[in-house]
């Protein structure tokens, strides 16, 4: 019994079989772990367009509020500064606005709309303080 015991206590590290098992587990857990990350980095890119979009829009609101945007126009994208090339989900931004010149205006609210991403993604929001034409 004492010879059982000694061998054991001289017995150092782990057996190859052990480690294995233990890398196994750590690469089902790292797997598992990139699934679920994988899909929270979308949503976050969609959230950053969508504030992109916010802030697009508020700029389109300044240039109709100024007089520098008279008249509905579908792309005034070139208009904007700070216009990010690409859109966080892929795709680029088009900024349109729609309701100025009153010719197709049936609520009497003007409208931005930002289009984005590769699967058009898009926003409206209103222009508060429309000027009266």
């Amino acid at each position: 019994m004492i010879k059982f015991i000694k061998s054991r206590l001289n017995k150092k590290g782990f057996t190859l079989v052990e480690l294995l098992i233990v890398i196994a587990v750590l690469g089902i857990i790292a797997g598992i772990g990139v699934n679920s990350m994988s899909g929270i980095t979308g949503t976050f890119k969609k959230k950053a367009d969508e504030e992109t979009g916010r802030i697009l829009a508020r700029q389109v609101e300044v240039l109709v509020l100024a007089g520098t945007v008279k008249a509905d126009s579908t792309d005034l994208t070139a208009s904007l500064t700070n216009v990010p090339a690409t859109a966080q989900s892929g795709g680029t931004f088009v900024v349109s606005v729609t309701g100025i010149d009153d010719a197709d205006d049936t609520d009497g609210v003007a409208k931005v709309k930002v289009t984005f991403g590769t699967t058009t993604t898009s926003k409206e929001y209103d222009i508060v303080g429309k000027p009266v034409q």
